[in-house]
């Protein structure tokens, strides 16, 4: 998968594609970790948000970063911040939804 190189149509349909796919890959991530520690501890404090923000937000830098090495791959700053924000959404929905 890391080696995939879409084709240029599939851009052409929807120029910002890519994006999506970041934001919900990290969103889902995110959530389903925090729901699985929020079921498993039954509280959802600061420090376990802060500890999930900053492990995957490191896993989603070093994954931008790789694409510098790969073919067909680039490292975009827009990514990282999509990943950035679809982390602070799934964690910000576990903690609404478990009110």
């Amino acid at each position: 998968m890391i080696y995939y190189q879409p084709e240029s149509s599939t851009y052409s349909r929807f120029s910002h594609f890519d994006k999506l796919i970041h934001f919900s890959l990290f969103f889902i991530q995110s959530f389903l970790t925090s729901k699985t520690i929020y079921l498993y501890k039954g509280n959802f404090s600061f420090n376990i948000f802060i500890i999930i923000l900053l492990i995957l937000t490191v896993f989603g830098s070093f994954t931008e970063i790789q694409q510098l090495y790969i073919p067909f791959r680039n490292f975009d700053y827009y990514d990282l911040s999509v990943n950035v924000i679809g982390i602070f959404s799934g964690l910000f929905c576990v903690k609404i939804l478990s009110k």
